[in-house]
């Protein structure tokens, strides 16, 4: 029997989720499911939404908005999630970030009713 899972379940399996309240680059308006990579440019060196070939670390649990000095927030270190969930910046691969994200337990799956 197939559950029906929408975007606010988004949990897709049993792996345990170990998650932690982070620093968040400046200036970064991200949505659930946003994939983050360290921002090692500038004095601002939080997570920022993962873009071009930067290394995804951790997925964003809850939205956030951050000012001129950045913020914070909580993101999944492990994990498995729904694929529709997946939200990444200009230039990243899906397929590319889901394998780097694998290598650090952070799993993706197909889900009925969560779509890209």
């Amino acid at each position: 029997m197939s559950t029906k899972i929408n975007f606010d379940n988004d949990i897709a399996g049993d792996f345990p989720i170990h998650s932690e309240v982070v620093k968040i680059g400046a200036n970064q308006n991200l949505k659930r499911g946003a994939i983050l990579a360290v921002n090692s440019a500038g004095a601002d060196k939080g997570l920022v939404l993962v873009a071009g070939d930067a290394k995804p670390v951790a997925r964003l649990m809850a939205d956030v908005n951050t000012g001129a000095d950045g913020g914070y927030a909580l993101v999944a270190r492990t994990g498995c999630f729904a694929d529709g969930s997946i939200v990444i910046g200009e230039g990243a691969n899906v397929q590319t970030v889901k394998d780097e994200l694998a290598a650090r337990c952070l799993f993706f799956k197909a889900v009925d009713g969560v779509k890209d």
